[in-house]
């Protein structure tokens, strides 16, 4: 009898010690590390925004950014909701003043791109938009799959939307006219918009077919 009772009294003082033993291992166990903002901006622009049934390739992407720079007149039209409405691309936001926000998705395997917001102060409404053809090739990448549309693509439809070219000075202040590469973008310039587009390798469009790498899409404040 005492021993059966000894024991019965042994059964609550374990069970304290056991929830005691749990909450003190709850308490000192090392909290995970937390990704910072860009950390995250960074992963969600990495990843694909539409529907794997519904993954877009360079041309049809590259219409689509076409059709947002038409509607850009202002800085107003840089918005998420302006972006997503010319694009039909889902925009995802980055930070809690949203001003840092953009999309981004595969084309291939070895190719993305992203389009994303740029701000000059932080907190300020972004002024600029960059779209970018990313590899994740470690050398040479087949440009093929950026490449259904190439420069004069581009070129003819901001021309038809009523962008002009700018010829670009000469280092030595000559005005050779549009064809000079150098080592500044092809500028095209409408109202207060400009689009500034870079060429893939630099590659001057005058010397044959030149794929784009990259657009910055500036506004007046």
């Amino acid at each position: 009898m005492r021993a059966t009772a000894a024991r019965a009294g042994l059964l609550p003082a374990l069970f304290c010690t056991l929830m005691f033993c749990a909450l003190i291992a709850s308490c000192t166990t090392t909290p995970q590390p937390q990704a910072s903002a860009k950390e995250n901006a960074a992963m969600t622009t990495q990843s694909p925004t539409l529907a794997d049934s519904a993954r877009l390739d360079a041309e049809q992407i590259g219409k689509r950014v076409l059709k947002l720079i038409d509607s850009i007149h202002g800085a107003q039209d840089l918005s998420p909701e302006n972006i997503e409405k010319q694009t039909g691309i889902k925009v995802e936001i980055h930070s809690e003043d949203r001003t840092e926000y953009g999309f981004g998705g595969a084309l291939t395997n070895e190719w993305s791109y992203s389009l994303t917001s740029v701000s000059y102060r932080q907190g300020e409404k972004p002024t600029r938009l960059d779209f970018r053809f990313l590899s994740q090739a470690q050398g040479a990448a087949d440009i093929a799959p950026i490449c259904s549309m190439d420069f004069k693509d581009y070129s003819q439809a901001l021309t038809s939307a009523g962008f002009q070219a700018q010829s670009l000075p000469s280092s030595d202040g000559s005005d050779p006219g549009f064809g000079y590469r150098g080592v500044e973008p092809w500028s095209f310039v409408r109202g207060k918009v400009e689009v500034a587009i870079y060429t893939h390798g630099n590659k001057d469009p005058e010397q044959g077919r030149a794929c784009i790498s990259s657009l910055a899409i500036s506004t007046q404040a």
